[in-house]
């Protein structure tokens, strides 16, 4: 039965990735926003003129809706509390990318709670699967 869970774990965890992937747009367009802006009508101005953030946003929303899609899909086929057993993962690979990607670091207490949350997306998939 836990083969079996991890097995599932692991289908699903492109999905989740995916959703993740929203998460570092969104930490990468707030660095795009102006932290000098002056008014209300310069901080508007600059962020519809900057286009990394505009490009930022909209990769945000294809993204989305691609993970929306697909989402549909998996829990239409899946049992659903596996599924969104699984969709918790997403801290595993949003705190994987602020170490790769922005450089920050992960303390015990992050790491502890990662651990716990795939002990408990295994043990949760265990019990679904009989």
């Amino acid at each position: 039965m836990i083969r079996q869970a991890i097995i599932t774990t692991l289908k699903l965890q492109p999905v989740v990735v995916l959703f993740s992937c929203v998460s570092i747009c969104s930490k990468l367009a707030a660095k795009q926003l102006p932290a000098d802006a002056s008014s209300l009508s310069d901080f508007i101005f600059r962020s519809i003129t900057n286009w990394r953030l505009i490009l930022l946003l909209g990769l945000m929303v294809f993204l989305l809706g691609i993970y929306a899609f697909l989402w549909q899909i998996i829990i239409k086929k899946s049992k659903i509390a596996i599924v969104y057993a699984n969709k918790s993962s997403y801290l595993f690979w949003t705190q994987l990318a602020a170490v790769v990607i922005f450089g920050e670091h992960l303390s015990v207490c992050n790491m502890l709670g990662i651990a716990i949350i795939f002990a408990g997306v295994i043990l949760g998939n265990s019990e679904a699967v009989k």
